[in-house]
């Protein structure tokens, strides 16, 4: 009825202002491996989004997976362990509950993009309200759900919803 990724989950991040969601929620989900399997790395957001063509217009999901799968994802002051970071495969995900549900299970988080709204900014007792008005699109990572929807983890500081993640809401998944 209800899962969130086990801890340790790679710590909160904030990218302020800048464009660079995709590069965040791909450490955030490396991250995660990473802390699984072989300890904390701080990864080079900054670097990772211009590897992967990032521009101020944001970046794309697909080219980070690609940087990952064939380089890996940089370290802050050791970019050469980039290859260290890597991943073995990746795969797209139907938007559906159910496949939603069984692939975070399944493999643990997942950089997800969405088209994001202006009522989204401020999530309220950490749940997403109604879609308003699309603003922009957005990346960010899905750790986890329960009976109210799917629970994302983002990358703009704890100080967002609920220590930084909030719920969107089932009946909000295809908005």
């Amino acid at each position: 009825a209800a899962y969130h990724v086990p801890a340790p989950l790679y710590p909160v991040v904030d990218q302020g202002s800048s464009p660079m969601c995709v590069a965040y929620s791909a450490a955030g989900e490396q991250g995660w491996y990473d802390l699984r399997d072989t300890g904390l790395a701080l990864f080079d957001e900054a670097l990772f989004f211009r590897q992967i063509g990032g521009s101020s217009n944001g970046a794309v999901i697909r080219d980070a997976l690609d940087e990952r799968l064939s380089k890996g994802y940089p370290v802050a002051g050791h970019p050469e362990l980039a290859g260290q970071h890597r991943i073995a495969a990746y795969y797209s995900v139907p938007v559906t509950q159910a496949d939603l549900c069984a692939a975070i299970l399944a493999f643990g988080p997942l950089v997800i993009g969405t088209p994001w709204a202006r009522s989204w900014f401020h999530p309220a007792d950490g749940v997403l309200p109604a879609f308003d008005a699309a603003v922009g699109g957005h990346a960010i990572l899905a750790v986890g759900w329960d009976a109210t929807g799917l629970r994302l983890r983002n990358s703009w500081g704890a100080d967002w919803g609920d220590q930084g993640e909030a719920t969107l809401p089932w009946a909000e998944l295809h908005n």
